[in-house]
């Protein structure tokens, strides 16, 4: 395990647990009990993360992994005989992890074989970004790819809480905070370089205590045992790895849409009511052979 590994690194950004649990929950939600999934076998930070998912999802929710491809970016061909595998297979729900600069390849190649549209769900990972779609391709066009695109959804660590209205450490609302900072600083990680200064602070001064007297260990627990309303959701630790929020998005007609999300801190996970008409659709996503992947 990696807090074994190095005990003092703690991770203010929810990492893979929280994404992962967020994605299981996501398919569990929609009564999905067959996937095929797809990782970039020669990057670890996409691997590694994307075997622990594929035994959560069978050992964890019972649903059944029937194929898992592996790409690189060396030897780029393989992704259509990968694809062509999985649709071998007829898998309709397909679990991606891989970088961001293979995402639009991938889609490109899943065009050309006709694993898109009503029959097909693509869960990707969350780029915070959407330049990874205009990545020109010889072989896919823009409406191609807009094609594609539609409907996928999008699994991602949110930048901010969602009740911006309440009041966080520091005791001012989240919505002030953040315009704050967007002020001083703009980025993606400036939520969490905020809230993990709170978690320094406080854990300092616990460990310090009454009588002044520091020791390692000390401040090693009270980190793990952060507990406060941080402007990135509530602030809680467990084996040294932020127990956070996970944005679920969903494209469509151009833009993403929040459409859910998951709390790692609370094990809480919500999802709209209303798809814009999508929810009985996702729910029974059709094999060929027309029986639902269920």
């Amino acid at each position: 395990m990696e807090f074994e590994l190095y005990p003092t690194f703690f991770r203010i950004v929810p990492g893979d647990r929280n994404l992962n649990n967020a994605k299981c929950r996501l398919i569990n939600h929609f009564g999905w009990k067959k996937v095929g999934t797809l990782k970039q076998s020669d990057e670890p930070r996409h691997a590694l993360p994307h075997e622990a998912l594929t035994t959560k999802l069978e050992h964890g929710y019972g649903i059944k992994v029937l194929y898992t491809a592996g790409v690189t970016k060396h030897e780029m061909d393989n992704i259509g005989n990968e694809l062509n595998e999985l649709k071998q297979r007829d898998v309709r729900i397909l679990v991606v992890d891989v970088a961001e600069d293979m995402a639009a390849i991938v889609l490109c190649e899943a065009f050309h074989r006709q694993m898109y549209g009503e029959s097909y769900v693509w869960i990707l990972p969350g780029y915070h970004s959407t330049a990874w779609m205009n990545v020109g391709f010889s072989n896919c066009t823009a409406e191609q790819m807009t094609l594609v695109l539609e409907g996928h959804f999008a699994i991602e660590f949110a930048l901010v809480r969602k009740d911006d209205r309440t009041h966080v450490i520091g005791g001012k609302r989240a919505s002030y905070i953040w315009s704050e900072l967007e002020r001083e600083s703009p980025n993606i990680w400036q939520g969490y370089l905020y809230d993990g200064l709170w978690t320094l602070a406080i854990a300092l001064s616990q460990a310090l205590g009454a009588d002044a007297s520091f020791s390692h260990l000390k401040l090693l627990s009270a980190i793990n045992n952060s507990s406060f309303e941080g402007v990135t959701g509530r602030v809680r630790f467990e084996n040294n790895e932020r127990l956070g929020l996970v944005d679920i998005r969903q494209w469509r007609n151009g833009a993403y849409d929040d459409v859910g999300h998951y709390d790692g801190a609370s094990d809480v996970f919500s999802m709209k009511t209303d798809l814009g008409g999508l929810t009985t659709a996702l729910g029974q996503v059709e094999c060929t052979n027309k029986e639902l992947i269920r």
